[in-house]
C-alpha cells in the first residue's frame, strides 16, 4: 500500500496527501474544514477574509476530489481480475464504487 501511495503523490497532480491517507496503520483523510459563514454584522474586512478562506477550502475540496479519483483507478487497477471479482461479492462495493472511495478499497 506504501508504494501504490508513493507512486500516486509523484504520477498524480496534488496527489501528495494520498502518503499519509494510505498509511496502513491510520487509514484516511485529515479534514478539509469548511469555515463557518460570517456573522450579518462581519465587517467587510472579516466578509473578505471570509471568502478567502472559503475559496481555499473549496478549492482543496476539489483537489483531493480529483486526485481521489485518479487514485481510485491505479489502486484498482493494481488489482486482478479474480480480487475484482470478489470485491463485487461484498455488500459496500457499490458504495465504494459509486463514491469512488479510495479508503475503501484499501
Amino acid at each position: 500500500m506504501r508504494r501504490i501511495a508513493e507512486h500516486i503523490a509523484r504520477t498524480t497532480t496534488n496527489g501528495g496527501e494520498f502518503l499519509q491517507a494510505l498509511n496502513p496503520e491510520a487509514l484516511g483523510f485529515s479534514d478539509i474544514l469548511k469555515p463557518d459563514d460570517p456573522p450579518s454584522d462581519a465587517s467587510m474586512v472579516n466578509v473578505e477574509k471570509w471568502k478567502y478562506e472559503y475559496r481555499n477550502w473549496n478549492d482543496r475540496t476539489n483537489r483531493r476530489q480529483e486526485a481521489s479519483r485518479a487514485a481510485f483507478a491505479i489502486v484498482l487497477g493494481q488489482c486482478s481480475e479474480a480480487v475484482r471479482s470478489k470485491m463485487k461479492t461484498y455488500q459496500e462495493w457499490m458504495t465504494i464504487e459509486s463514491s469512488i472511495d479510495v479508503i475503501g478499497l484499501a
